[in-house]
């Protein structure tokens, strides 16, 4: 039994080998017919068991199944070992084998060593290895995706599409030769060839709808390798599905055929599933391609835009592009495959044809949509170049020589013109001219023509000293006609005319005078004329070639000497390129501006103008260069925007990008290029459209913006008074304005001040949202502290600063802010030398800069009492601060002596860190000692009795004003009755009771803010009499009692000679106080007690002066009494030098 088994196997394996020399077709045959009839399992008594041979069988299966050489051995092997309890880890092994087979050769072996390990051990090997197999074949989860990065997902997925290839052609495989229908149902007759095929193929390929680019490949191989044997061979909507009568006579499903292995009902499967994937194929493609033109089109609209296209736009359209080809290849195969019509891919609009030449970003602004203005600069450019006189008109037609046969001519000429405005024979006319220019260039490099008498015999010599007379044109030919003297000599007198020349009217009336003396000897003069401008007068060329446009049409035999000129000219000083004399600078420089200006008046042929462009283009070096640049400045828009030279030109201008690019220029020539391309071709921008304001918005913004000074600030206060306050949009925008200061003129941040204190009486709660908007401001800033906004932050600090000024805050707010700047982001809120703060770094000095603006806007009102104190406490800590910092800045250290020099010239600042932090402990160990909160609530119950009397006293000055609002014609100015009118009459009135000393107070204050602005608004009067003003407005608090208050008053009262300005008269002092109504001034004598404020602060300055005179008449007095000792001493040395001894006796 044993040996009729072996037997068996070899007849088998013998099969198999003599297989190999059979068509696949015969082989599929054989393996189909021993896999589904497998024979029985040999016994383990003749095999051999050796672990060693085992081992090594299946470490060749897993290692070398894909060499052919493998192949007969391992079959021979599968039949002498004993392999029963190595199953598992031979199914393994197969799948790692099969992994590695590619080509058709390679499967083939693999799938005999499979079919003869199946006929061996049969389902007990079959089914565990084929479940194996198709878990290789299986998707990816979807979570597993998501978590890859992009690039790793796109190498996952190609690497998985490869395995997947040469798998599914073996699973194509399987099933033919039986060994998946052996796994279903052995010997069943109900399970179908090609479900488990389909099953697969159908999840690969319909997956992922998003994604059908990737299993493309899958479709396209196996369509290419078994659409023959899985598609049915006549794609039809009707094929039927019945059994056929091969398959009656098979009933075990044993086919000699390849084509009747697979069912046509399940043929007709794998035709759906593969039409259905086609056309989601072909809709993708449709799309994409929709997406690439729109792409395509955005990316010449950046690049007009900016210049260039951004890496990631290239990138994105590269992309884009390299899957739409895959998509359109594998398309092409699938159509090829499965007999179907590819997609008509929609062609590109209107829009993008005319963009697809400006694909290199040329401006979509020329071309057949280009407007009528878009060549020329404005509507006299475009009059002077495109209306030109008819002299038809204003001149007989005898003299233009117009007859029968010319107006035959000229009718022919215009019919071949008509005949040749089809663009493309246009094209391929233009073409040909300029490749037979090309020619003639190249037949005439070696042996050129003799050039005209004016470029010949310019030899190096001549070059070099500058003495070629290349502005004289040749003379007419010896057959010329010759002029009469009456007529030469009003052509000359012509001629001087025409070079004075400096409008068309004039030129029009000299081409009429001209066409009467039309003859062929005129002509060569006019010629020899224009050709000879002198080449300092190129400006004269643009007239010359608007007479020549005019006479052309009767005179073409001028126009043709002109043209032949400019082109031999042109041709001679491209073979003299290399020479950069100034001579021949100059020459070329006049040369490329006639042929721009002939090309603007159409003159020149179309081939003519883009064969100079090209030859420039092509020796993009030295003077071409500059050749090239004049070319594109003078008539590169109109060339680019000729319907004729549209294209050619395009390409031409793409060249020269791309030599500009390639080519080692340097920034000089680059700027040039660059600058004559965006000047014949600028970029299509859109114009900004401004911001939509509404007419409220505008008013307000032209008040504070453009209307604002100290001469309307109170106008301006009662224009906004008068706004609709109870209207959210209109506080909304008020609010934007007065916080956004940095809007406005830094000199005039007071005034915003002013208006908000004078607001605030009326809109308290209105102030307060700006003063939290402006301290939330300055917090902001601090938290992101971002460079750009510097000058912002400046902007808020001293807008701060002046609201203390004008009484709209109190020194909480102030010493807050300040004591902010040096300890917000620092650890415990206070600065480390060692400690960096990411928001405050050690090199970083704004916020200094910062203190030092709020302290030199109000930090003069800090002179006495507690806010002194807290003064001086802050500026030990803000040294300390300092100290922290890294070296200051040269400007930072001005600032600082000029800030400290203002505020506390005596005060002690410590150089180290160690001697600032000893005085911070110290400072605040007195605080902690004396009681900090008592100084706090002394200071806060100041401030609220100093704002409830300014409260008291803005309300007096409210009723004052109204009845002084007739007499403040200056501050109105153009207001009007409508100003007058407005008397604040809605303000509260409160019933008047006996003075206090709290109203005492209150009236020396005001008393002394009377003088100040007297004295202000006199010294005003006077600088404006001097054709001078001052603008500045004395604050209302914090310089009451500064220095700057009465010296002013002293100052103006002082020239008197009858008046004492301060008398002491016991328990009063006479003040005089100088008043102006009107025009009138008036000086008022005034008893002050004094024991108040005013009167003890001026008697301290007066005393406080005479010491410091005294200390002066000291000083001066020692200083000469040094110098009349000195001046003794050296007499006596002198004479005793000299032998006389002299004795100085001191008076």
């Amino acid at each position: 039994m044993e040996g009729g088994d072996n037997k068996s196997l070899n007849s088998n394996n013998n099969n198999n080998q003599s297989s190999q020399a059979c068509t696949p077709s015969s082989k599929r045959a054989s393996l189909r017919l021993a896999n589904l009839n497998p024979s029985a399992p040999l016994a383990s008594n003749s095999l051999d068991s050796s672990l060693k041979k085992n081992t090594a069988f299946i470490k060749r299966l897993k290692t070398g199944l894909h060499a052919s050489e493998n192949v007969q051995v391992l079959i021979k092997e599968t039949g002498t070992l004993s392999l029963d309890k190595y199953l598992s880890e031979i199914s393994i092994a197969l799948n790692e084998g099969l992994a590695k087979c590619k080509s058709a050769t390679e499967i083939w072996g693999a799938i005999e060593v499979i079919s003869t390990l199946h006929q061996r051990f049969s389902s007990s090997f079959i089914e565990p290895f084929i479940q194996q197999f198709l878990s290789g074949l299986a998707l990816p989860s979807k979570q597993y995706l998501a978590g890859l990065a992009a690039d790793q997902r796109e190498r996952e997925e190609n690497s998985r599409i490869i395995r997947q290839r040469s798998l599914l052609r073996c699973l194509a495989e399987f099933d033919l030769v039986g060994l998946v229908r052996a796994v279903s149902k052995q010997g069943s007759t109900n399970a179908e060839d090609g479900e488990t095929t389909f099953g697969v193929l159908k999840d690969l390929l319909t997956a992922n709808k998003e994604a059908l680019l990737i299993p493309l490949p899958l479709a396209v191989s196996f369509s290419k390798q078994f659409g023959s044997l899985y598609l049915p061979t006549s794609i039809s909507s009707g094929a039927q599905a019945g059994p056929t009568p091969s398959e009656a006579n098979n009933p075990n499903g044993l086919f000699t055929t390849d084509d009747m292995i697979i069912k046509p009902a399940v043929k007709e499967k794998f035709r759906k599933l593969f039409g259905q994937y086609f056309d989601a194929l072909s809709r993708k493609a449709v799309s994409d391609h929709v997406k690439l033109q729109e792409l395509e089109k955005k990316n010449c609209e950046a690049a007009i835009r900016s210049g260039q296209i951004f890496d990631d736009r290239v990138q994105t359209f590269e992309k884009l592009t390299k899957d739409q080809e895959k998509l359109w290849n594998g398309i092409l195969s699938l159509a090829e495959t499965l007999s179907l019509s590819p997609p008509t891919l929609p062609g590109p609009d209107a829009a993008s044809s005319s963009n697809a030449i400006t694909g290199t970003g040329l401006s979509s602004n020329f071309g057949a949509g280009a407007s009528e203005l878009g060549i020329w600069s404005d509507e006299e450019e475009k009059k002077f170049y495109e209306d030109l006189f008819d002299l038809k008109d204003e001149v007989p037609t005898m003299l233009l020589g117009i007859s029968a046969d010319a107006k035959k001519e000229t009718e022919v000429k215009a019919d071949q013109h008509d005949g040749d405005n089809d663009q493309s024979n246009a094209q391929t006319k233009l073409e040909q001219e300029m490749e037979k220019l090309e020619m003639k260039d190249l037949s005439t490099a070696s042996d050129m023509p003799e050039e005209p008498r004016e470029l010949k015999r310019v030899d190096s010599d001549e070059l070099k000293h500058g003495s070629s007379s290349l502005g004289v044109t040749a003379e007419p030919s010896a057959a010329s006609d010759t002029l009469a003297s009456g007529p030469a000599a009003r052509l000359t007198a012509l001629f001087t005319r025409l070079d004075q020349v400096y409008n068309s009217d004039a030129l029009d009336k000299i081409a009429v005078e001209f066409a009467y003396l039309n003859s062929k000897a005129a002509r060569n003069r006019l010629i020899k004329h224009l050709s000879g401008v002198n080449k300092n007068r190129t400006d004269l060329i643009q007239y010359f070639a608007r007479m020549l446009a005019i006479l052309s049409k009767y005179m073409p035999d001028v126009l043709n000497g002109i043209l032949s000129h400019v082109h031999d000219e042109f041709r001679y000083l491209q073979r003299k390129r290399k020479f950069v004399g100034q001579e021949l600078h100059a020459i070329r420089s006049k040369n490329i501006r006639w042929i721009s200006e002939l090309t603007k008046f159409n003159l020149v042929p179309s081939h003519l103008i883009l064969h100079i462009i090209k030859v420039c283009i092509d020796d993009l070096h030295g003077t071409n260069v500059e050749n090239l640049c004049d070319l594109l400045e003078g008539c590169g828009r109109w060339v680019l925007n000729n319907a004729e030279t549209r294209v050619k030109m395009a390409q031409l201008l793409d060249q020269m990008n791309r030599k500009k690019a390639s080519q080692n220029l340097d920034s000089r020539q680059i700027m040039l290029l660059e600058n004559a391309y965006f000047q014949c071709n600028p970029p299509d921008r859109p114009v900004i459209e401004p911001k939509h304001r509404t007419p409220m918005e505008l008013f307000i913004r032209y008040q504070l913006y453009d209307c604002l000074s100290k001469k309307s600030v109170d106008r301006t206060i009662k224009l906004l008074r008068k706004l609709h306050w109870n209207d959210p949009e209109v506080v909304k925008l008020l609010k934007n304005i007065l916080t956004k200061v940095w809007k406005i003129k830094f000199g005039n941040i007071y005034l915003l001040a002013i208006i908000v204190y004078d607001l605030s009486r009326f809109h308290a709660d209105f102030t307060v949202s700006i003063v939290d908007q402006v301290l939330e401001n300055i917090r902001h800033s601090m938290e992101i502290n971002i460079f750009k906004h510097n000058q912002q932050r400046i902007a808020t600090i001293k807008y701060l600063g002046e609201l203390y000024n004008y009484r709209v805050i109190d020194s909480r707010v102030i010493f807050d802010t300040l004591w902010s700047f040096v300890t917000f982001g620092h650890l415990d809120g206070r600065p480390w030398p060692d400690v960096v703060s990411p928001i405050d770094a050690p090199d970083d000095f704004f916020r200094v800069r910062m203190v030092c603006t709020l302290l030199n806007t109000c930090g003069h009102c800090f002179d006495r009492g507690s806010l002194k104190r807290r003064l001086n406490n802050f500026l030990k800590f803000f040294i300390m601060y300092l100290r922290c910092k890294e070296t200051t800045p040269m400007d930072i250290d001005f600032l600082l002596q000029d800030t400290f020099e203002e505020l506390r010239p005596k005060l002690n600042i410590y150089l180290t860190y160690e001697e600032a932090s000893k005085a911070v402990q110290e400072m605040f160990s007195s605080i902690s000692d004396r009681g900090e909160k008592a100084d706090e609530d002394e200071m806060q119950e100041d401030e609220e009795r100093g704002e409830g009397e300014d409260k008291k006293s803005e309300q007096g000055n409210n009723e004052e004003g109204a009845s002084d609002s007739d007499n403040d014609t200056v501050m109105d100015g153009g207001a009007g009755q409508n100003g007058a009118a407005f008397e604040e009459e809605d303000l509260p009135r409160f019933p008047t009771s006996a003075a206090t000393a709290e109203e005492e107070e209150e009236f020396e204050k005001e008393l002394a803010k009377m003088i100040a602005e007297t004295s202000s608004a006199s010294t005003q009067t006077e600088s404006s009499a001097n054709g001078a003003r001052k603008v500045e407005r004395t604050p209302m608090a914090g310089s009451l009692f500064s220095d700057k208050g009465l010296p002013i008053l002293k100052t103006l009262i002082q020239p008197s000679a009858k008046q004492e300005p301060l008398v002491n008269q016991g328990e009063a002092m006479t003040f005089t106080m100088l008043t102006k109504k009107g025009n009138k001034q008036q000086l008022k004598t005034m008893q002050i007690p004094s024991n108040s404020s005013i009167a003890v602060h001026t008697r301290a300055q007066q005393m406080h002066s005479q010491v410091e005179h005294q200390q002066l008449k000291k000083l001066v007095l020692d200083y000469e009494m040094r110098e009349e000792a000195n001046e003794r001493k050296n007499l006596a040395a002198e004479m005793a030098r000299r032998g006389v001894n002299v004795k100085v006796l001191k008076e």
